[in-house]
């Protein structure tokens, strides 16, 4: 799996693996460069929170947006 950033690098993914959040399994990717990366959307979902108004909190704020990927 690879993904292309907005800086026109790519991210391939070398292991995915289920894990534990709060008793709610969640899929994660590790990439090549060793960062972990986990979806937003299931973690919404367990929390009952909105995707759409935490993604518009996470693009607001500095440091989380410049490590948003789509995988």
């Amino acid at each position: 799996m690879i993904d292309e950033q907005a800086s026109g690098q790519q991210i391939e993914v070398s292991i995915t693996k289920v894990v534990d959040f709060y008793g709610d399994p969640i899929t994660a990717a590790q990439g090549a460069d060793g960062d972990e990366y986990v979806p937003i959307n299931p973690l919404t979902n367990f929390l009952g929170l909105e995707r759409w108004g935490q993604m518009q909190r996470i693009n607001r704020d500095p440091v989380l947006a410049k490590h948003i990927r789509i995988l």
